[in-house]
């Protein structure tokens, strides 16, 4: 029988002395805060997908624009 991700997690984790169960504990912690933290901004990326699709600037042969930006500068 399979075990879940989740029962794997607990058993190996109730094998750990306590003083490493904290580690996780901590780093579990860690992971939500970074994850929960970068949430809003990558929504606000994806909340702009596709806005230059039409854009004529972006839409031109690559080799053109590149040539084009190095004329420029």
């Amino acid at each position: 029988m399979l075990m879940t991700t989740g029962e794997q997690l607990r058993r190996d984790f109730e094998q750990l002395p306590p003083e490493k169960q904290e580690e996780v504990l901590d780093f579990v912690a860690w992971l939500t805060n970074r994850y929960r933290s970068n949430a809003p901004e990558r929504a606000s990326i994806m909340s702009h997908a596709g806005r230059l699709e039409g854009s004529p600037n972006l839409n031109d042969d690559p080799v053109r624009m590149q040539q084009a930006l190095r004329d420029h500068w």
